[in-house]
């Protein structure tokens, strides 16, 4: 996957492989994806391959529907009371 030279947002080439989490969101729900991106050590940039941003895509529009099918609850996301208002 790492064919990038160089970061585009900062110019860095220490470009490495890592595994990262990313949170997609769509009405009240949250997926985390955990997925192989290029991350820049210089700037923090992470550059996804093709069919992780599909993923990612098909995964927001299945949640702005409430199509929750093919996915698994894990957990309860919290946040503090006092910011519910807000």
């Amino acid at each position: 996957m790492n064919a990038l030279s160089k970061c585009v947002r900062c110019g860095s080439t220490d470009l490495a492989e890592r595994t990262v989490e990313r949170l997609v969101r769509g009405g009240q729900d949250v997926v985390v994806f955990r997925v192989t991106a290029v991350v820049c050590h210089h700037c923090g940039e992470r550059y996804f391959s093709k069919a992780a941003i599909e993923a990612f895509e098909a995964a927001r529009h299945k949640l702005e529907r409430h199509d929750l099918d093919g996915f698994e609850t894990v957990g309860q996301l919290l946040r503090p009371a006092a910011e519910a208002g807000a």
